[in-house]
Protein backbone atom coordinates (compact mmCIF):
# COMPACT_ATOMS: atom_id res chain seq x y z
CA UNK A 1 0.00 0.00 0.00
CA UNK A 2 2.66 2.59 1.20
CA UNK A 3 4.61 1.45 -1.87
CA UNK A 4 1.61 2.45 -4.27
CA UNK A 5 0.88 5.71 -2.48
CA UNK A 6 4.24 6.58 -2.74
CA UNK A 7 4.36 6.05 -6.55
CA UNK A 8 0.90 7.77 -7.09
CA UNK A 9 2.15 10.70 -5.52
CA UNK A 10 5.75 10.81 -7.51
CA UNK A 11 2.84 10.56 -10.30
CA UNK A 12 0.79 13.76 -9.22
CA UNK A 13 3.94 15.74 -8.84
CA UNK A 14 5.28 14.88 -12.31
CA UNK A 15 1.91 16.67 -13.28
CA UNK A 16 0.11 13.60 -14.55
CA UNK A 17 -3.77 13.51 -14.19
CA UNK A 18 -5.29 12.58 -11.06
CA UNK A 19 -7.62 10.42 -13.31
CA UNK A 20 -4.75 8.88 -15.02
CA UNK A 21 -2.92 7.91 -11.46
CA UNK A 22 -6.35 6.67 -10.55
CA UNK A 23 -7.00 4.26 -13.44
CA UNK A 24 -10.55 5.38 -13.70
CA UNK A 25 -13.45 8.40 -13.48
CA UNK A 26 -17.25 9.00 -12.92
CA UNK A 27 -18.99 10.10 -15.80
CA UNK A 28 -22.22 10.68 -15.82
CA UNK A 29 -23.28 8.56 -12.33
CA UNK A 30 -20.77 5.50 -14.18
CA UNK A 31 -17.56 4.60 -12.95
CA UNK A 32 -14.87 4.80 -15.97
CA UNK A 33 -11.61 3.01 -16.75
CA UNK A 34 -9.74 5.88 -18.10
CA UNK A 35 -5.58 4.93 -18.87
CA UNK A 36 -3.26 7.52 -20.87
CA UNK A 37 -4.66 6.06 -24.28
CA UNK A 38 -7.82 7.82 -23.77
CA UNK A 39 -8.91 11.18 -22.93
CA UNK A 40 -10.11 12.11 -19.50
CA UNK A 41 -14.03 12.54 -19.76
CA UNK A 42 -14.44 16.43 -19.42
CA UNK A 43 -17.74 17.72 -17.53
CA UNK A 44 -19.15 19.66 -20.95
CA UNK A 45 -19.38 16.03 -22.45
CA UNK A 46 -21.58 15.14 -19.54
CA UNK A 47 -24.13 17.90 -21.23
CA UNK A 48 -23.72 16.76 -24.14
CA UNK A 49 -24.49 12.96 -23.40
CA UNK A 50 -27.83 14.73 -21.36
CA UNK A 51 -28.51 16.51 -24.63
CA UNK A 52 -28.17 13.46 -26.54
CA UNK A 53 -30.30 11.78 -24.31
CA UNK A 54 -33.18 14.29 -23.67
CA UNK A 55 -33.07 14.23 -27.90
CA UNK A 56 -33.94 10.34 -27.66
CA UNK A 57 -35.87 10.71 -25.53
CA UNK A 58 -38.13 13.38 -27.84
CA UNK A 59 -37.87 11.15 -30.66
CA UNK A 60 -38.64 7.98 -29.88
CA UNK A 61 -37.99 6.76 -33.59
CA UNK A 62 -34.79 7.63 -33.98
CA UNK A 63 -32.65 5.34 -32.35
CA UNK A 64 -29.64 5.00 -34.88
CA UNK A 65 -26.35 6.47 -33.06
CA UNK A 66 -22.53 6.97 -34.05
CA UNK A 67 -20.11 7.92 -31.85
CA UNK A 68 -16.65 9.27 -33.69
CA UNK A 69 -13.35 9.13 -31.92
CA UNK A 70 -15.42 6.85 -28.97
CA UNK A 71 -11.73 6.77 -26.82
CA UNK A 72 -12.85 5.16 -23.63
CA UNK A 73 -16.55 4.94 -24.79
CA UNK A 74 -17.97 6.78 -22.21
CA UNK A 75 -20.46 8.58 -24.52
CA UNK A 76 -21.71 5.64 -26.44
CA UNK A 77 -21.73 3.68 -22.97
CA UNK A 78 -23.71 6.37 -21.08
CA UNK A 79 -26.12 6.72 -24.02
CA UNK A 80 -26.99 2.86 -24.29
CA UNK A 81 -27.34 2.64 -20.21
CA UNK A 82 -29.85 5.36 -20.00
CA UNK A 83 -31.75 4.46 -23.67
CA UNK A 84 -32.30 0.87 -23.51
CA UNK A 85 -33.11 0.51 -27.03
CA UNK A 86 -30.34 2.74 -28.39
CA UNK A 87 -27.87 0.96 -31.10
CA UNK A 88 -24.46 2.43 -31.16
CA UNK A 89 -21.69 2.03 -33.25
CA UNK A 90 -18.72 3.75 -31.71
CA UNK A 91 -15.36 4.10 -33.79
CA UNK A 92 -12.00 5.10 -33.26
CA UNK A 93 -8.84 4.74 -34.64
CA UNK A 94 -6.69 3.45 -31.89
CA UNK A 95 -6.84 0.18 -30.97
CA UNK A 96 -5.58 0.91 -27.27
CA UNK A 97 -8.83 3.62 -27.19
CA UNK A 98 -11.00 0.39 -28.20
CA UNK A 99 -9.51 -2.26 -25.69
CA UNK A 100 -10.92 1.05 -22.72
CA UNK A 101 -13.83 0.70 -24.29
CA UNK A 102 -14.50 -2.76 -24.93
CA UNK A 103 -13.66 -2.86 -21.26
CA UNK A 104 -15.69 0.12 -20.02
CA UNK A 105 -18.96 -0.91 -22.57
CA UNK A 106 -18.96 -4.74 -21.15
CA UNK A 107 -18.53 -3.31 -17.75
CA UNK A 108 -22.21 -2.21 -17.57
CA UNK A 109 -23.49 -4.88 -20.30
CA UNK A 110 -24.04 -2.94 -22.99
CA UNK A 111 -22.00 -4.85 -25.91
CA UNK A 112 -24.78 -6.24 -27.25
CA UNK A 113 -26.15 -2.89 -28.41
CA UNK A 114 -22.32 -0.99 -28.39
CA UNK A 115 -20.89 -2.03 -31.76
CA UNK A 116 -17.24 -1.14 -31.31
CA UNK A 117 -14.92 -1.00 -34.52
CA UNK A 118 -11.63 0.65 -35.58
CA UNK A 119 -11.28 2.95 -38.57
CA UNK A 120 -10.56 6.63 -39.46
CA UNK A 121 -13.68 7.21 -42.04
CA UNK A 122 -17.24 6.57 -41.09
CA UNK A 123 -18.01 5.87 -44.57
CA UNK A 124 -16.54 2.65 -44.32
CA UNK A 125 -18.90 1.27 -41.83
CA UNK A 126 -21.50 2.74 -42.17
CA UNK A 127 -23.59 -0.02 -43.33
CA UNK A 128 -23.54 -0.95 -39.65
CA UNK A 129 -26.15 0.93 -38.51
CA UNK A 130 -28.83 -0.14 -40.96
CA UNK A 131 -32.31 2.13 -41.63
CA UNK A 132 -31.14 2.86 -44.91
CA UNK A 133 -27.68 3.60 -43.43
CA UNK A 134 -29.74 6.93 -42.10
CA UNK A 135 -28.48 8.26 -39.01
CA UNK A 136 -29.56 9.52 -36.23
CA UNK A 137 -27.55 11.17 -34.04
CA UNK A 138 -23.56 11.81 -34.79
Amino acid sequence: QQEKLTDSLARLERGESFPYILGHWEFYGLNYDITPDVLIPRPETELLVERAINWLSENPNRRSIVDVGTGSGIIATSIAVNVPDAVILATDISPKALEIAKRNVEKYNVNSRVVLTECDLLPAHSSIIGRQNKIDLL
